[in-house]
């Protein structure tokens, strides 16, 4: 969905190079995934206090994580049309694990949680509260890993002086 980089071609020995537009719009529909992330979170643990887990609930869950994916395309693509960025940014190794790779592994989030439950799923899985809860978690962690990286390079930002 959003191939930055190409899969199994090492970095560049002189850093990557970045489309800036491509950057601000990584960076800006992270933002918003985040948050429709976290409020689906929080709708699916109130949706399902007062019943027994169905299968029913495991695929409004796995249907609201793809209609967050195709939502995430959206403001991407438009983000893209928008912008004003000119020219190319460059990072280094690090710069790129800390500031792109975390962004880029989000918006491809949606559409890997989905892919591994309906693994689960086409395997024979069927205690929809285990993977119900275990869908969850993944867009918990999801959103964690992005939001200790945005952390990190707040902190590197704050002990640099900038």
């Amino acid at each position: 969905m959003f191939r930055i980089f190409e899969k199994g071609k090492p970095p560049q020995p002189n850093g990557v190079r970045l489309d800036g537009r491509e950057f601000d719009a990584l960076v800006g529909t992270s933002a918003d995934l985040v948050r429709m992330f976290s409020e689906l979170v929080e709708e699916a643990k109130i949706r399902v206090r007062p019943h027994h887990i169905e299968h029913k609930d495991v695929t409004w869950l796995l249907d609201s994580i793809q209609d967050i994916g195709r939502s995430a395309l959206m403001v991407y693509r438009r983000m893209l049309a928008e912008s004003h960025e000119q020219g190319e940014l460059r990072f280094n190794s690090k710069q790129r694990a800390l500031l792109v790779e975390p962004d880029a592994a989000l918006l491809e989030a949606p559409q890997a949680i989905v892919r591994r439950a309906m693994t689960l799923l086409d395997a024979g899985a069927t205690q929809a509260g285990i993977l119900y809860d275990l869908i969850i978690a993944e867009v918990d962690v999801a959103v964690k890993r992005w939001t200790a990286s945005a952390s990190i390079d707040l902190i590197n930002k704050l002990k640099a002086g900038t």
